[in-house]
């Protein structure tokens, strides 16, 4: 069966009138009264009470015009996804970045696809973690490293996951384990904790109960930037992924966890379910090569 006679026939119930109808499809009367003919015959029911004045539907006519909508639907959606593969040599990807893991994710996914897809532009966003979710779940962006986590949105989303990162613990440089390199996170008891307020605070949270560590104080700070301050102004003490060593701050101290089991955050690239952009898949491709068997990750 034709797809224009299926256009018709949703155009026509549209408006339960044949003239009306038939001027909205640039179709005669005549010509749109055959489709609908030829559709009732290739089906063998009758989708219409006709009068003089009035068209209705039978219950037959419904629950086709339900299922020609569907169909029609994924007819268009076949014939975008082909029109924009066929440009799966040009177009652009739109990549959010977390600006403090660019070293360890970005730039070595970045200069092999470039050298693979010379023709696809790359768009640059840095970012902290919340404004990334927000522009990717609002389609200003098509791929976004990030945490894997659940947040508000999370469910919109793919990860594709490159590794573990493990864990590193941040004090101010006037903190009492400041000289140590390597801690145990029972040492942690009944000191201040400092929690990043964004996707991550829910996750932090977790991780301080599942390892039995009661705080004597939970302190958010805004982000990681203001990390810092917090941890002197507090004294206090917070769990991060170990990529923020590439921030150099002078007057935080990052120190090693003894302890592995548990101590991981899953990173990813994300992206929307319901984008198709065509370079999304090549990058990916990248990624997986650039990161097969990365389990697990540990800046130095």
């Amino acid at each position: 069966m034709k797809i224009s006679y299926m256009r018709a026939y949703i155009e026509l119930v549209n408006n339960l009138n044949f003239t009306r109808a038939a001027n909205e499809l640039f179709l005669t009367q005549p010509t749109l009264s055959k489709y609908i003919l030829r559709i009732e015959e290739t089906l063998g029911v009758q989708l219409l009470i006709r009068s003089k004045h009035s068209v209705e539907l039978t219950v037959m006519g419904r629950i086709v015009f339900d299922e020609f909508q569907e169909i029609v639907k994924k007819y268009d959606d076949l014939l975008n996804k082909v029109s924009v593969c066929s440009m799966c040599n040009e177009g652009e990807l739109k990549l959010g970045m977390l600006y403090y893991a660019i070293k360890e994710y970005i730039t070595p996914t970045v200069n092999s696809f470039k050298e693979k897809h010379p023709n696809i532009k790359l768009s640059f966003f840095s970012y902290q973690p919340n404004p990334l979710i927000n522009d990717l779940l609002n389609d200003a962006i098509d791929v976004g490293l990030i945490f894997h986590l659940d947040f508000e949105g999370s469910d919109q989303l793919y990860f594709h996951k490159i590794c573990q990162e493990k864990f590193v613990i941040a004090v101010s440089k006037e903190h009492r384990l400041a000289m140590q390199k390597r801690i145990s996170l029972k040492e942690l008891k009944d000191e201040n904790i400092v929690i990043i307020d964004d996707i991550q605070k829910n996750f932090q949270t977790k991780f301080f109960k599942t390892h039995n560590i009661k705080p004597q104080n939970i302190i958010l700070t805004k982000h990681i930037d203001t990390l810092e301050f917090t941890l002197h102004d507090s004294n206090g003490v917070a769990v991060v992924a170990s990529h923020i060593k590439c921030m150099n701050r002078s007057n935080m101290v990052l120190l090693d966890i003894a302890e592995e089991e548990n101590c991981y955050v899953d990173m990813a690239f994300a992206y929307k379910k319901n984008n198709i952009n065509p370079a999304i898949p090549l990058f990916l491709k990248v990624i997986d090569q650039i990161f097969k068997g990365s389990k697990s990750f540990n800046v130095k």
